[in-house]
């Protein structure tokens, strides 16, 4: 097995797990028992329990549905608002492309995360609600992307001989301009999905995302701060499982940037 490979399968893995180990899991993740509150791991409780008596291990795999899950669905979101809205802004007229300007540099003007909360508080707590507050954090990155691509691909002289062929814009953006910003589309989505991921944990540790007793991997961390002296498993291991997910996706992430950096311009696969 090729090294380069290694955290692309590992990550494919991860995501397959948390989307098929919940089913297998013996322990109700939600099940409360003072009576066994805060234990080591054991046959009975692989990871242990938290300070409610509830099994880590399926808290731990529940979560990580909800953090992924969330993650990869406001990902796919993000890229299917922001790259038309690209499109339109690159393609389309100057008018047009100034009101784009600046509406995104309305919204990169502040941190994300300051302008995540504020729009979370706005909507109220919630994963839905905080879902739909990334998404119109991250929707202007993709299209700010996609725009300046576009912009810099449509002043090349293959696109002026289509015009003038009479090549339909609509044909020329989806098999020229498009492709052209294929590369940096998948490299920044990619590394963004580890930010997400952080985005989504540190805003539910806040208390902004899922609401208890749902499992979630920001929630669980904040859950554990009371025993982390006591008990140090039950807030290192979500903590863990944040890291492992995000340098996975910054690996392939650079991975990929090295790779489609390596070919031929003009080459897209």
């Amino acid at each position: 097995m090729s090294k380069s490979r290694l955290p692309l399968l590992l990550f494919i893995g991860g995501i397959v797990a948390l989307f098929i180990l919940p089913e297998f899991m013996k322990n109700d993740p939600l099940l409360v028992s003072l009576s066994r509150r805060v234990q080591s791991p054991s046959s009975e409780h692989w990871l242990g329990t938290d300070g409610l008596g509830r099994d880590v291990l399926s808290r731990l795999a529940y979560g990580g549905r909800n953090t992924v899950g969330a993650s990869l669905l406001i990902l796919i979101l993000s890229l299917s608002i922001g790259i038309p809205a690209g499109v339109v802004a690159g393609v389309m007229g100057k008018g047009i492309d100034r009101l784009f300007m600046r509406v995104s540099d309305s919204f990169l003007a502040f941190p994300d995360y300051l302008i995540a909360i504020v729009l979370t508080g706005l909507l109220g707590p919630g994963i839905v609600n905080l879902m739909i507050a990334i998404v119109l954090v991250k929707w202007v990155a993709y299209a700010r992307l996609v725009r300046s691509s576009l912009m810099a691909e449509k002043e090349k002289d293959y696109i002026y001989s289509a015009r003038l062929s009479g090549v339909p814009t609509f044909r020329l953006v989806l098999q020229h301009l498009l492709p052209a910003a294929f590369r940096e589309i998948v490299v920044v989505a990619t590394l963004d999905l580890g930010k997400i991921i952080l985005m989504i944990a540190a805003l539910s540790y806040i208390g902004l995302g899922l609401q208890p007793p749902a499992p979630e991997w920001g929630a669980m961390l904040n859950e554990g701060r009371t025993y982390f002296h006591s008990s140090p498993l039950v807030m290192v291991i979500p903590g863990v499982a944040i890291m492992l997910f995000v340098l996975l996706s910054n690996l392939i992430g650079d991975q990929l940037r090295d790779s489609l950096d390596s070919r031929p311009r003009g080459e897209v696969k």
